[in-house]
C-alpha cells in the first residue's frame, strides 16, 4: 500500500499530542531505538526528527562512548522506540555503565514506548533505572487507528480525529479491532481488520472510547524441529 507524503503532518500532529503528555516539545532532543541498521557511527543525528538514532545492532560499549560525547554538548530529555530495546539498554547502563546511566538520569524526563506492547517488566525496569515516566500508544503502519494512554497505563483511548474504530465480536466471542482510515486516499483502508483482539472496550453508541490489548496479530515465523 501507499502512504501519501502529505500525511506526515497529520501523523506528527497526533504523535506530538501523545508525547506532550510527558511535556515534550519538538525542540527537545530524543534518543531513538529503532529497527534500522543503517545508522552511521553507532549514533547518528536526524535533523528532520531532531533525535539521535541508535544502531541497536551495535555493541553497547561503542554506543556508550558516542553518547557520552554527545551528552557533553546536548541535554537529552527523552528515550523513544521499542520497549524491548530500551529495556536492554537500561540493563546495560545499570549493570555495566553507571556513569552513562547517571549522565542520562540528570536530564531525562520520560520515555516513549512504541511499535511493541510495553511488557510490564520492560516498562518497570526502564522507569526504575532512569527514574522517569513512560507513555505508550497503539498504532500501526497502516495508519487507520491511533490510541494512547490518556488516563491510565495499558488503557488506550483512540483519537477520533485519526480514524474510525470499532470493536466487533468474532466467532470465538472475542472483540476484534476494526478501523477505517480518514486520511490516506492513496490506499484507503475501510473497515480494516487489524487482527488484534481487545478486552474491556468502552463503547459509547458506536464509538470506542477506550480498550485494552488482549492479543496482537501473529506474523509469519519458523518453528525449529528441535525442542
Amino acid at each position: 500500500f501507499y502512504i501519501e507524503p502529505s500525511s506526515i503532518g497529520h501523523e506528527w500532529a497526533h504523535m506530538h499530542t501523545v508525547w506532550s503528555r510527558l511535556k515534550y516539545r519538538p525542540s527537545d532532543f530524543k534518543i531513538l531505538f529503532g529497527g534500522r541498521s543503517d545508522v552511521k557511527n553507532a549514533v547518528d543525528y536526524d535533523v528532520i526528527r531532531n533525535h539521535f538514532a541508535i544502531d541497536i545492532y551495535e555493541d553497547y560499549d561503542t554506543v556508550a562512548r558516542q553518547l557520552k560525547s554527545i551528552l557533553n554538548n546536548y541535554k537529552i530529555k527523552y528515550l523513544h522506540g521499542y520497549p524491548s530495546s530500551i529495556y536492554d539498554f537500561a540493563l546495560y547502563c545499570d549493570r555495566f555503565n553507571t556513569e552513562l546511566r547517571d549522565l542520562l538520569k540528570s536530564s531525562l524526563v520520560g520515555a516513549f514506548l512504541g511499535s511493541e506492547y510495553p511488557h510490564y517488566r520492560y516498562r518497570k525496569t526502564i522507569e526504575d533505572v532512569f527514574n522517569i515516566e513512560t507513555i505508550s500508544w497503539y498504532g500501526h503502519t497502516e495508519r487507520t487507528i491511533l490510541a494512547y494512554e490518556k488516563e491510565e497505563k495499558f488503557k488506550y483511548e483512540p483519537f477520533l480525529s485519526y480514524g474510525f474504530s470499532e470493536a466487533i465480536k468474532n466467532k470465538q466471542d472475542e472483540y476484534e479491532l476494526i478501523s477505517t482510515s480518514y486520511y490516506n486516499h492513496a490506499s484507503p483502508f475501510i473497515r480494516y481488520n487489524t487482527e488484534d483482539t481487545v478486552e474491556s472496550p468502552i463503547i459509547d453508541g458506536q464509538i470506542i472510547r477506550s480498550f485494552k490489548i488482549l492479543k496482537g496479530r501473529e506474523g509469519e515465523f519458523v518453528i525449529d524441529s528441535k525442542k
